[in-house]
Protein backbone atom coordinates (compact mmCIF):
# COMPACT_ATOMS: atom_id res chain seq x y z
CA UNK A 1 0.00 0.00 0.00
CA UNK A 2 1.38 3.55 -0.89
CA UNK A 3 0.35 6.21 0.79
CA UNK A 4 0.52 9.95 -0.89
CA UNK A 5 2.80 12.20 1.51
CA UNK A 6 4.73 14.96 0.93
CA UNK A 7 7.69 13.30 3.50
CA UNK A 8 8.78 9.92 2.79
CA UNK A 9 9.67 9.44 6.12
CA UNK A 10 6.00 9.91 7.34
CA UNK A 11 4.73 7.95 4.98
CA UNK A 12 6.91 4.68 6.28
CA UNK A 13 5.54 5.61 9.78
CA UNK A 14 2.22 6.09 8.89
CA UNK A 15 2.38 2.55 7.66
CA UNK A 16 3.16 1.25 11.09
CA UNK A 17 0.33 3.42 13.00
CA UNK A 18 -1.82 1.14 14.68
CA UNK A 19 -5.74 3.42 13.72
CA UNK A 20 -8.37 3.09 16.54
CA UNK A 21 -11.49 3.28 15.03
CA UNK A 22 -13.60 5.76 16.10
CA UNK A 23 -16.22 4.69 18.71
CA UNK A 24 -20.14 4.82 18.28
CA UNK A 25 -22.18 5.07 21.00
CA UNK A 26 -25.99 3.36 20.42
CA UNK A 27 -28.90 5.37 22.00
CA UNK A 28 -31.05 2.84 24.48
CA UNK A 29 -32.61 5.70 26.12
CA UNK A 30 -34.79 7.82 23.48
CA UNK A 31 -36.73 10.08 25.75
CA UNK A 32 -33.17 10.47 27.93
CA UNK A 33 -31.82 11.32 24.66
CA UNK A 34 -34.26 13.81 23.34
CA UNK A 35 -34.50 15.60 26.43
CA UNK A 36 -30.83 16.31 27.10
CA UNK A 37 -30.67 17.43 23.34
CA UNK A 38 -33.65 20.14 23.92
CA UNK A 39 -32.02 21.23 27.15
CA UNK A 40 -28.45 21.51 25.39
CA UNK A 41 -27.36 24.79 24.99
CA UNK A 42 -29.76 25.87 27.77
CA UNK A 43 -28.08 28.27 30.28
CA UNK A 44 -30.20 29.57 33.73
CA UNK A 45 -28.71 32.32 35.73
CA UNK A 46 -29.83 33.42 39.17
CA UNK A 47 -29.69 36.56 40.64
CA UNK A 48 -30.17 37.14 44.45
CA UNK A 49 -32.51 40.41 45.63
CA UNK A 50 -29.61 42.38 46.35
CA UNK A 51 -27.72 41.84 43.43
CA UNK A 52 -31.28 42.80 41.33
CA UNK A 53 -31.48 46.07 44.08
CA UNK A 54 -28.32 47.34 43.93
CA UNK A 55 -28.27 47.02 40.05
CA UNK A 56 -31.68 49.17 39.88
CA UNK A 57 -29.82 52.12 42.39
CA UNK A 58 -26.99 51.87 40.05
CA UNK A 59 -28.99 52.53 36.89
CA UNK A 60 -30.88 55.29 38.80
CA UNK A 61 -28.26 57.18 39.68
CA UNK A 62 -26.44 56.50 35.89
CA UNK A 63 -30.30 57.81 34.48
CA UNK A 64 -29.69 61.35 37.21
CA UNK A 65 -26.08 61.94 35.73
CA UNK A 66 -27.22 61.63 32.55
CA UNK A 67 -29.57 64.50 32.93
CA UNK A 68 -29.66 67.56 30.65
CA UNK A 69 -27.58 70.75 32.79
CA UNK A 70 -25.74 67.74 34.84
CA UNK A 71 -22.02 68.81 34.87
CA UNK A 72 -20.87 65.14 35.75
CA UNK A 73 -19.31 63.35 38.71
Amino acid sequence: MIIPCSDPADAVQSQRRHHIPKQRYRVRNWQEYDAALLVRGSLTVWFSDEAVERWRGHRQLVDRLAEPGHSGW
